[in-house]
């Protein structure tokens, strides 16, 4: 008589492999009752039939999964709590403590390769550069002190941003994603600030615009100094993303 075939059991989900990670990160159901799927090694459905659970043990003992398994816990590592506040000053979502937080892959099925880790990690550092109004020339000497931080990660070994890089991923690279996601206007100042002894960079306010003519600026920056008690007399510039930004203004 043919033995009666074994089906995947929803309860394995709930169990945790040899390191105690959680096998809910990759195990699936197949598309049939005895069959089950890796979505970190991207099979096909695989027969649990025979073995059952046993059948999940070998597969999590493959090194190939092992070596996937490595690489999508090391991406997981960059993944921060994402506790959101409502701040008009940020451009981007925000911890409660100021860092920024990225889309995390959105491809759970495929980890980052280390280029894309590493790319990630510069990204991080250039949102927080421009969010605390940080100088690019930091910036110039972390490739050599992340390193020695943090000599067992590959990812701080290949973290490589300078001063002139930093300007280039802030405005060609971020800044057209910000602009195209969020229609709003955001208003620093810089001044002279006589409590630090330095010049300082302060964001001042958003203002939804969209698309808005060189007079629509300027008359929202006249309201808005006028609103908030700002003598205007004592504006010495304007400032712009780059030459080609509110040229008209």
């Amino acid at each position: 008589m043919p033995r009666n075939l074994i089906n995947f059991n929803t309860d394995w989900l709930h169990r945790a492999d040899s390191n105690n990670d959680s096998v809910n990160i990759w195990l699936k159901k197949g598309s049939t009752p005895t069959t089950f799927k890796c979505s970190l090694c991207q099979t096909g459905d695989l027969s649990c039939g025979n073995q059952g659970w046993k059948a999940i043990e070998q597969h999590m003992n493959i090194n190939k999964h092992k070596e996937i398994l490595r690489q999508w816990k090391q991406n997981a590592k960059f993944r921060v709590a994402n506790q959101t506040r409502s701040d008009p000053a940020d451009s981007f979502t925000s911890t409660s403590i100021g860092i920024p937080i990225l889309d995390t892959n959105t491809n759970k099925n495929k980890p980052l390769t280390l280029d894309d880790q590493v790319t990630k990690a510069e990204i991080l550092w250039s949102l927080k550069v421009a969010r605390k109004g940080l100088s690019y020339n930091l910036c110039d000497e972390l490739n050599e002190l992340f390193s020695s931080m943090f000599s067992d990660s590959s990812i701080a070994e290949n973290f490589s941003i300078q001063s002139d890089k930093m300007s280039y991923v802030i405005s060609h690279g971020l800044g057209p994603y910000f602009k195209k996601k969020n229609n709003r206007r955001y208003m620093l100042l810089r001044y002279w600030s006589n409590e630090k002894q330095c010049v300082v960079n302060r964001f001042y306010k958003s203002v939804l615009l969209g698309h808005a003519y060189a007079k629509t600026i300027r008359d929202i920056i006249i309201e808005s100094f006028a609103t908030d008690g700002l003598n205007i007399n004592k504006l010495l510039m304007l400032g712009r993303d780059n030459p080609n930004i509110n040229i008209s203004l």
